[in-house]
């Protein structure tokens, strides 16, 4: 909250005080089972009313956060995998000082340009994260989980009939439930994890990692690893390419359909060229593939030489043009 409310919490309640009730608050609000939170919170009211120090801390909390628990408690945010607070804040900062200057706009139409721009803007850069073949922020989660699950050591999971039970690194006496909920997933998923060849759909977990980022989670991956192959899920272990959409075209001017065949043809094919370029950077081919490549590039390239260097004819028309005159005035002010 805002540090109007901050300071003086800190100064009625002391140091001490502040520190066991925050942590109290903090696993009120990480319990993700329902019947549990609804006890748990009645426990902590009860001791927030009946404390002198937190009396009027209690009765704010009781107004202000206990009424409304549905928006806030980690219970009703499972495999959600979103902050919406933090997207909404972001989105608001980037349309106010980058589209805006800063500046309270009270015009419709200069409001709508700005939102224009941001569609524009977000558009380009989604084509160009796609035909870079660039990462995203999930799939980089879920490397790292992967990573992180090999310091879990056999000893630290037990394997029951449909579920793994999966000791915590930190404290021994928290266990975390690893499930498989798809023998087969019928998604095409991109978020996967091809070293261990299971997808988001494949497992859950009751760590806040798997429940509330919605990440596949160090747990998940230690017990997809140590399953049988038979049980292991078969994914094509090609990356999807996904082709850039270029038709309609979000431009300053709005929605604007691409009509002309040959331009379209043009812009797929320049599309194609950098995802080439972009596969090659991140792949190492044989001495036989690498020879097929070559000739298509040859083949590629007699096409384009075939064809006139448009370039080339544009400047040649304009040094065939005669420079024109310009007519001089003369001043007739007698001097």
């Amino acid at each position: 909250d805002e540090p109007a409310f901050y300071n003086p919490w800190n100064c009625v309640m002391g140091h001490d005080k502040k520190t066991i009730v925050f942590k109290t608050l903090k696993a009120l609000l990480h319990e993700t089972d329902e019947i549990a939170f609804s006890a748990e919170l009645s426990q902590v009211i009860n001791q927030l009313i009946n404390d002198p120090d937190t009396v009027d801390f209690g009765k704010y909390f009781i107004s202000t956060y206990s009424t409304r628990v549905e928006k806030w408690a980690f219970f009703n945010r499972k495999h959600l995998g979103i902050n919406t607070n933090m997207y909404l804040e972001t989105l608001h900062k980037s349309i106010k000082y980058c589209y805006l200057e800063g500046k309270q706009c009270k015009r419709l139409d200069l409001s709508i340009n700005a939102l224009m721009l941001l569609v524009r803007d977000k558009s380009f850069e989604r084509t160009i994260k796609i035909t870079k073949q660039k990462r995203s922020t999930k799939l980089i989660e879920i490397i790292a989980s992967h990573n992180k699950s090999k310091n879990i050591l056999p000893e630290m999971r037990m394997k029951f009939d449909n579920y793994w039970l999966v000791n915590s690194e930190k404290d021994i006496n928290i266990k975390y439930k690893v499930e498989k909920t798809y023998s087969s997933c019928s998604f095409e998923c991109v978020l996967r994890c091809d070293m261990c060849h299971i997808c988001i759909h494949s497992y859950k977990c009751t760590c806040l990692n798997n429940v509330i980022n919605y990440n596949i989670c160090k747990h998940i991956h230690a017990c997809a690893a140590a399953s049988e192959p038979n049980q292991v899920l078969n994914f094509e272990s090609k990356v999807p390419i996904i082709t850039p959409v270029s038709n309609p075209l979000v431009i300053d001017r709005g929605l604007i359909n691409i009509t002309n065949n040959t331009d379209v043809n043009n812009s797929q094919i320049k599309n194609k060229i950098e995802m080439i370029l972009g596969m090659c950077n991140r792949t190492n081919l044989n001495d036989e593939d690498q020879n097929n490549v070559l000739k298509h590039c040859d083949k590629i390239l007699d096409i384009f030489a075939k064809n006139k260097d448009l370039s080339l004819k544009k400047n040649s028309d304009k040094f065939k043009k005669k420079n024109r005159t310009t007519s001089t005035f003369h001043a007739k002010k007698k001097k």
